[in-house]
C-alpha cells in the first residue's frame, strides 16, 4: 500500500493503513473529527455538489471514502435517491442502465441467457443444503415423534363442515390458481411441477413405496388430478390455497368416501393435514393407515 505524509500541521510522519492510531496517538483525536474540523465544509460543498463520496477521497491521498461520509451530511435516504449525487441520475450511468448500449437489451445476448438458463435445477444435495440453509437446524427424532403423535391426534372434524368448507372459500376468494411448468428430476420416472413435489416423489421413492402421480377423478365441478395416489391414500400437495382448490378438495371428500385424503402443506379440506414443516410424516401416516 502507498504512503502519505499526515496531513496534520506540523507533523512529517509517512502512513498508511495506521492512521487511526497515528493521530490518537500522536495528536491526541480522531483522524475523522480533525477532518470534519478542518476540511467539513470544503468536502460538504463537493458532496452537496453531486460528487460521490469516492471521487472526492480520491482527490485527497490520505482520505478514505468511509471518512467522508463520517464528515458530511449524506441527508435523508430520499434526498440521496433525488439529489443530484444519485448515480443514476447521471446521464451516461441511466444510459447503461436503461438505454440501447445496456448489453441485456441486445437481442443475442437475451438469447444467450435464456439458453444458459433453461431446464437448469439445482442438484438433490444443493437443494438439501439450501432447504437446511433456510430452515435452521432439523428436528430430533425425539421432536418428530412428538410431532407425530400431535398429527395423528389432532381432531380435524371442523373441516368437514359446510361451516368452514364457506369460511375459507370466502376468505382465498380471489387467489388465482397458477400452473408451474412440469420439469424432470433425475431418480424420477415423471416430470414434477414443484420442488415440494419433487421432494414428497423421491421421498416416497427412497423408501421403496409405490405410487401414482396424477390420477384422475371424475368430480362432479369437474376432473381432479392427484398429485399421488398411494393404495388407498390420495396426496395433495398444497403449497397455495385458492377457493378452487378448495372446492375440488370438498367434493373429493364427498364423492370418494373410500379413500383417505391427505394433503400434505397450506390447508384446504382434507381427512388429514401436514403441514409442509412436518412433511416427513407423511410416511408414518400412509405406513400406519
Amino acid at each position: 500500500m502507498s504512503e502519505f505524509i499526515c496531513p496534520f500541521s506540523g507533523c512529517q510522519m509517512e502512513l498508511s493503513i495506521l492512521q487511526v492510531m497515528h493521530f490518537r496517538a500522536s495528536h491526541d483525536c480522531d483522524p475523522s473529527e480533525w477532518v470534519a474540523e478542518t476540511y467539513g465544509s470544503e468536502l460538504q460543498e463537493k458532496y452537496d455538489s453531486g460528487v460521490g463520496s469516492y471521487a472526492i477521497a480520491s482527490e485527497y491521498e490520505w482520505l478514505t471514502p468511509d471518512m467522508v461520509c463520517d464528515v458530511v451530511d449524506t441527508r435523508s435516504q430520499e434526498s440521496s435517491l433525488r439529489g443530484n449525487n444519485n448515480p443514476m441520475k447521471r446521464s451516461e450511468v441511466a444510459e447503461q442502465f436503461c438505454g440501447e448500449s445496456n448489453p441485456a437489451k441486445r437481442e443475442d445476448v437475451r438469447e444467450k441467457i435464456s439458453n444458459a438458463v433453461s431446464g437448469f435445477t439445482h442438484t438433490q444435495k444443493a437443494k438439501e443444503k439450501i432447504s437446511r440453509k433456510n430452515t435452521g437446524n432439523e428436528l430430533g427424532e425425539r421432536a418428530r415423534k412428538k410431532i407425530s403423535a400431535a398429527v395423528s391426534e389432532r381432531d380435524t372434524s371442523y373441516m368437514q363442515t359446510d361451516e368452514y368448507s364457506e369460511s375459507l372459500s370466502e376468505a382465498l376468494t380471489g387467489r388465482e390458481p397458477t400452473y408451474p411448468t412440469p420439469y424432470d428430476v433425475d431418480g424420477l420416472s415423471h416430470s414434477v411441477r414443484s420442488s415440494w413435489e419433487e421432494k414428497i416423489a423421491i421421498q416416497l421413492t427412497e423408501n421403496d413405496v409405490q405410487y401414482v402421480y396424477e390420477k384422475e377423478f371424475e368430480l362432479s365441478v369437474g376432473s381432479y388430478y392427484a398429485d399421488f395416489v398411494v393404495g388407498e391414500f390420495v396426496i395433495e400437495i398444497k403449497g397455495f390455497a385458492n377457493e378452487r382448490s378448495v372446492k375440488k378438495a370438498t367434493a373429493f371428500i364427498d364423492e370418494y368416501a373410500d379413500w383417505t385424503y391427505v394433503v400434505v402443506g397450506d390447508q384446504i379440506p382434507c381427512d388429514v393435514h401436514i403441514p409442509w414443516e412436518q412433511h416427513e410424516d407423511l410416511m408414518e401416516v400412509i405406513c400406519d393407515g
